[in-house]
């Protein structure tokens, strides 16, 4: 196996990421023997020799389906039910819900926000994944929240309070059956703390070029949240900081954001081909709560 590309991650992090991804190829490329083949082995091994009754068929158990063999490890690449093997994630994760429908007008939106689950593993992020409803299915003025935990998805959280956002909205005829994927690509780049490994554009010659870091893994993602509306989908990435003298460094999460995971065109605006309101943009949580009109500061990539 060829060494590893230099990650700007925590050793912690990268190690939980490449053993995840060891085990994956690993299980898919060399399955292990069945409890049939097992039994069927041991059986032949023990009747040899001895006459008569070596000459038996073996004895042979199979495993019925949904039930995980023993004696050997399972991953949730193998089975998305009865996994018996956990791949940590550097950070735990938790996922929220609110709907803005007709029921929930009278109530407070921290009232209509849920927590559907926490949790700190590969293995039960693909739990969780595979049994909700996906974006394009959600009612309009709904939204998902996968926040780091002891975080709320709020602008008042200690950890939000000085920072902003990355947005992006997307026409709902147009992009209705990519927002799924979106999403994911989305998730996975924050649950496996990507967005901050440096941006390098790829060429014909290099399409997946080694990222040497530039800067020191901050932490800085707080949040990632899509948003159904009537008209459009929305996905924001949060960020702890929105300082001027942070730019670059955030400025290198807008483009992962929508180079490395939306995969758009590098220097076309997406307002320009899809006549959206808004290009991927980023404007501080303060900004954001300015009364309209008001002039706000907005990076772009």
């Amino acid at each position: 196996m060829a060494e590893p590309s230099t990650s700007s991650l925590p050793p912690a992090a990268a190690d939980a990421a490449a053993a995840a991804v060891r085990a994956a190829i690993e299980k898919s490329q060399q399955p292990g023997p069945t409890a049939t083949e097992t039994e069927a082995k041991e059986g032949a091994t023990e009747g040899a020799g001895e006459g008569p009754e070596g000459d038996k068929e073996p004895q042979t158990t199979t495993v019925q389906p949904g039930l995980v063999d023993p004696n050997h490890d399972v991953t949730v690449f193998a089975d998305q039910a009865n996994f018996t093997v956990k791949h940590p994630l550097y950070s735990p994760w938790t996922m929220w819900f609110d709907s803005a429908s007709k029921q929930d007008k009278a109530k407070s939106w921290d009232e209509a926000l849920v927590k559907v689950i926490a949790f700190e593993s590969v293995e039960e992020f693909w739990g969780l994944y595979n049994n909700i409803v996906p974006p394009s299915l959600i009612h309009p003025n709904s939204n998902y929240y996968l926040f780091k935990e002891g975080i709320k998805p709020a602008w008042e959280d200690s950890a939000n309070s000085k920072g902003g956002k990355w947005s992006v909205q997307l026409p709902r005829g147009k992009y209705s059956e990519t927002i799924d994927n979106f999403w994911l690509y989305t998730m996975l780049a924050a649950i496996g703390e990507t967005f901050e490994t440096p941006f390098i554009k790829p060429t014909p010659e290099d399409p997946l070029p080694s990222a040497t870091p530039t800067s020191s893994f901050s932490n800085e993602i707080t949040g990632v949240i899509v948003s159904s509306r009537k008209a459009f989908y929305r996905i924001n990435i949060w960020t702890r900081t929105s300082n001027p003298g942070d730019e670059e460094r955030i400025k290198n999460i807008g483009k992962h954001f929508k180079y490395g995971v939306l995969g758009l065109e590098e220097g076309l605006k997406i307002s320009e081909r899809d006549k959206v309101s808004s290009d991927v943009e980023f404007v501080s949580h303060k900004d954001s709560q300015a009364k309209y009109g008001t002039k706000v500061d907005k990076w772009t990539v």
